[in-house]
């Protein structure tokens, strides 16, 4: 199913209502607890393994398809939508990651660092200082990602998810990475050309064209 030779293109509706037919679960084994005073996980403890499925509604993100201060971009394997990311300008000068997804058979590739390179690049271009972004204290395998790519844990929430059943013991974690700080940059030729590749295949995309650039929830 996988083919290597990965693209990214901006988000269409057709686009997005495949995205609603992947596998976005993933597996707990293991859960990040406090103190959450550094600027990675520090300590974790064994749960009772099990898989968490996230679902995903194409409506959600509907208005990041015509708003000038959001955008979503689309990885595909060949022809076949693999994963994307949705990201906004927020009010504090940053650029805010509201949906970041890989499906599960194509993790451990380069699909997600892709999405997140197009996702800097983005940013850059608002002339926005960072990126901020949530996750849950029990998906490790994306806090690991995102400390890998750069991020910083900033801070927690013990109650964000209380009032919601089934995963009202999770804590929310908020992740930065700030463009302007040493040792929170990506490789900035492959920011400016992922960018610069998704803008000339805009275009096309937009009509229908999947033709894109070369190159979970996360």
């Amino acid at each position: 199913m996988f083919n290597h030779d990965v693209s990214i293109v901006h988000g269409t509706a057709e686009l997005l209502r495949e995205l609603e037919g992947l596998d976005y679960s993933f597996q707990i084994d293991e859960e990040a607890v406090p103190p959450f005073d550094s600027a990675d996980i520090a300590k974790t403890v064994t749960r009772k393994p099990h898989r968490k499925a996230y679902g995903f509604d194409a409506r959600s993100l509907a208005g990041h398809l015509c708003k000038p201060d959001r955008a979503v971009f689309v990885a595909l394997s060949g022809e076949l939508p693999v994963g994307f990311v949705a990201v906004e300008k927020s009010w504090n000068n940053l650029a805010a990651i509201t949906d970041f997804a890989v499906d599960r058979h194509v993790r451990r590739g380069q699909v997600g660092r892709s999405l997140m390179d197009t996702a800097v690049a983005w940013a850059r271009d608002q002339r926005l200082r960072g990126i901020r972004l949530e996750t849950q204290s029990n998906n490790l395998p994306a806090c690991r990602f995102y400390a890998r790519y750069g991020f910083r844990l900033g801070g927690f929430d013990r109650l964000l998810y209380a009032p919601i059943e089934g995963v009202e013991t999770e804590t929310a974690l908020f992740w930065y990475l700030f463009l302007d700080l040493p040792g929170a940059q990506i490789d900035e030729s492959i920011s400016r050309s992922a960018h610069r590749e998704a803008r000339r295949a805009d275009a096309g995309a937009l009509h229908g064209d999947r033709s894109g650039f070369k190159k979970g929830r996360r």
